[in-house]
């Protein structure tokens, strides 16, 4: 470990890799890991992450069985939530239309889908809601996004 940031963003070094945490993780991490530190990160994957130049993650799942699905529902008891800040989650989640991309697939047809919203400094884009870019999957047939 060579450094610890909070709350930055963070370039990804060419040879070297960035450990990052949401709250509950993010809050571990800052509690039992120490510049210096050597750090053994198990992380198998079938084919191995290594072969690869760019990999993609993300979240929320919007689309689950065909239907939008709220990650986070405000309005439930005990809400599921991925685990980012609150303040991510409403500046991401919601009604607010942003730029995204996602990811998503259909999984009787074996078809997969990705599609990109442009906005922020574009001038004929706003950018799409989740339940906008849900609906824009469900449109073309996925099951899941």
């Amino acid at each position: 470990m060579v450094d610890i940031i909070k709350d930055a963003p963070v370039d990804i070094p060419a040879d070297g890799y960035v450990l990052a945490g949401g709250e509950a993780t993010g809050e571990w991490l800052l509690n039992n890991i120490e510049i210096g530190d050597t750090l053994d990160i198990q992380l198998p994957t079938d084919p191995p992450w290594q072969d690869f130049e760019t990999i993609i993650s993300g979240g929320p799942r919007i689309v689950v069985d065909g239907e939008f699905w709220q990650d986070c529902d405000r309005e439930s008891e005990a809400p599921v939530c991925e685990e980012f800040t609150e303040t991510h989650r409403n500046r991401h989640y919601y009604d607010n239309p942003i730029p995204r991309i996602g990811v998503g697939y259909n999984q009787s047809d074996n078809l997969i889908y990705t599609i990109m919203v442009e906005g922020y400094d574009i001038d004929d884009s706003r950018g799409v809601t989740q339940r906008e870019l849900a609906n824009l999957f469900i449109e073309f047939g996925a099951d899941q996004a």
